[in-house]
């Protein structure tokens, strides 16, 4: 979290690694950041019939296509802040990979 500019959110994406969330109180409350989470199967739940054959008719055309995703640069995770500035300059250059321990 500390590598989290002000007034910014993380989206957790199920919970692969198991452990319980550990989170800076002081940084949630006084530099206004929030953590959300993203579970796809509960927002597929929350999907009519239509709408989740409209979603997998673009997956498996995308998939079709050659789905890829163009990676700018990586960083070391203790550099997250400066890749982050990086990124917010030029969104449309491809991602920054954050490496843990790199």
């Amino acid at each position: 979290m500390q590598a989290m500019p002000e007034r910014s959110t993380v989206v957790i994406y199920g919970l692969l690694a198991g452990e319980p969330l550990q989170a800076d109180m002081k940084q949630l409350v006084f530099q206004q950041k929030n953590i959300d989470a993203f579970f796809i199967t509960t927002w597929l739940d929350n999907k009519n019939m239509i709408q989740n054959l409209r979603l997998w008719s673009r997956v498996q055309k995308m998939v079709a296509d050659g789905l890829t995703t163009e990676i700018r640069g990586k960083c070391p995770l203790q550099d997250a802040k400066q890749a982050v500035e990086a990124y917010q300059h030029q969104m449309t250059g491809g991602k920054m990979l954050l490496i843990p321990g790199g």
